[in-house]
């Protein structure tokens, strides 16, 4: 039994090993030879035209491509033109970072708006949970059963009332708090939001 067993090792072992060299000759037919491709690769360059111009600062303002030449000119402007365009530019620059419709009272407007929904969003937060804790109470001193899962069902739909609006208030005082830096990015004055 021993024999056996050494002998259908050895056997599998060698199996094993004309397998691995089988598949290796295989893969080794798909390597690419990166010499080759180097070499074929240049000859494709040398094949390319070359371009019959370059352009550079000294020949910018005329080219000449197939018997037609082309000239760039750059514009300049009298004296008062220039001035009116470069005020024109400034203008617009200015239109960009301060968007008409938010002025001082926009951004003022905002910030006692939010102010206000955060704070009644709290007082309805406290009351809600005075409510619930109140609701609790209700639930443990009741001995009825029919009672307590009447109050039981009470008690999930405005758990999840008060989750919802714990959750909205988390969210506006995140507003609150990047309402300085979202008015800074906007090109507001900071003294428009104190």
């Amino acid at each position: 039994m021993k024999k056996v067993s050494e002998n259908f090792l050895s056997i599998l072992v060698c199996s094993f090993f004309v397998i691995n060299l089988s598949c290796i000759s295989l893969y080794s037919k798909d390597n690419i030879d990166l010499v080759k491709l180097k070499k074929k690769e240049e000859e494709r360059r040398k094949k390319l035209k070359k371009p019959k111009f370059t352009v550079n600062n000294n020949n910018i303002n005329k080219i000449k491509v197939s018997n037609k030449s082309y000239s760039f000119i750059q514009m300049q402007y009298a004296e008062g033109e220039e001035q009116d365009k470069d005020k024109s530019e400034t203008k617009k620059k200015k239109k960009k970072l301060i968007d008409p419709n938010k002025t001082r009272k926009y951004w003022q407007d905002l910030k006692k708006k939010l102010e206000f929904d955060v704070r009644t969003l709290e007082e309805r937060v406290r009351n809600d949970q005075l409510r619930l804790n109140k609701m609790y109470s209700d639930y443990y001193s009741m001995s009825l059963p029919f009672q307590k899962s009447n109050i039981k069902d009470r008690i999930d739909k405005f758990s999840g009332l008060l989750e919802k609006n714990k959750l909205m208030l988390k969210n506006l005082q995140k507003e609150m708090d990047s309402l300085a830096d979202k008015a800074r990015k906007a090109g507001v004055p900071p003294g428009w939001i104190r």
